[in-house]
């Protein structure tokens, strides 16, 4: 598609000759070659929006809509200067996805906002905000909730914990949830340890080690990439049943009151393969090197990784 419309730049002067020329038969015939392609970049955003929309969908549909908008101008022969419609289309649509109320960042906040309400109304609750104390129990409900959406609404409740974000702060704006909500999380972790009443106890640990591969393969759909050697704290982890959940808090560098949390969970089958190389949530990848945990009895465990994070 930019070598089309590159083509119809360059090859300008000959579409003024008003004589039939080869040249003038490829501008026209280009754009409808080229649209099958562009009409399968709407199918693959159709597949991305169906696991989750982030911003980067955003640009995508209006980078997709422009295609649509140049090939439709370069079809319509009563048109004559199209490099100046498609440079007004390009203009306009950057305009909308970068400013106002239909910007990338806004659309997400509305799309969040009501996945955000959606859930809270099934859960029962219609007064907001809501205090500490049920957004504590919101958590855990979203914690023990095994589908894909209750554990992308809670990621995404960690990464926007202290951003002040408008789709989080209408509901759950109490003294220090909105701005602590990774600390929820963990007081809702600790609650679902204590209430863990399983009277046999099993001791367990897993190896893994991957030390020998030359390099750890970045997967597809990544963002961006942190070197981890982490020794978790007892807060930051906890067995429930057969199943180790943790948490990786990641650091703005420029801005250290800036972090985004990720909630990993893992069964002790899938800690026992040795050949696991990664850990995967709906919003992070954890590439492994080396993996060391332990749990010798109801308190007592330990958990260390050593590897790549991936944000999607």
């Amino acid at each position: 598609m930019v070598f089309m419309l590159a083509l119809n730049i360059v090859m300008y002067p000959s579409r003024l000759n008003p004589n039939p020329t080869l040249e003038k038969k490829v501008l026209k015939i280009f754009p409808i070659a080229i649209f099958p392609l562009v009409l399968l970049m709407t199918l693959s955003i159709f597949q991305l929006m169906a696991d989750e929309i982030d911003e980067l969908i955003i640009y995508l549909i209006a980078t997709n809509i422009f295609f649509y908008i140049a090939i439709a101008i370069l079809l319509i022969k009563k048109i004559e200067c199209k490099s100046k419609y498609m440079a007004i289309a390009f203009c306009a649509i950057l305009l909308i996805v970068c400013v106002g109320p239909l910007s990338a960042p806004n659309s997400i906040n509305y799309v969040w906002q009501n996945k955000i309400k959606n859930e809270l109304t099934k859960q029962g609750y219609t007064e907001f905000p809501l205090n500490e104390a049920s957004t504590e129990k919101f958590i855990q409900t979203l914690r023990n909730n095994n589908d894909s959406d209750s554990r992308k609404i809670l990621s995404y409740m960690l990464s926007t914990s202290n951003s002040e974000n408008a789709s989080v702060s209408k509901y759950f704006s109490t003294e220090r949830s909105l701005e602590d909500i990774d600390r929820l999380v963990r007081d809702a972790m600790e609650k679902s340890a204590s209430e863990d009443t399983t009277e046999i106890f099993d001791t367990f640990e897993a190896n893994i080690s991957n030390v020998n591969q030359n390099a750890l393969k970045i997967p597809q759909g990544v963002k961006q990439a942190f070197f981890i050697n982490l020794d978790f704290d007892n807060d930051d982890f906890q067995y429930r049943g057969d199943t180790l959940s943790f948490l990786i808090t990641i650091t703005d560098d420029q801005d250290t009151s800036k972090h985004s949390t990720y909630d990993f969970r893992i069964t002790k089958q899938e800690l026992e393969i040795d050949s696991l190389n990664t850990i995967e949530t709906d919003s992070a990848i954890i590439g492994i090197r080396e993996l060391h945990t332990e749990q010798w009895s109801k308190t007592g465990r330990s958990l260390r990784i050593d590897g790549l994070l991936f944000i999607k």
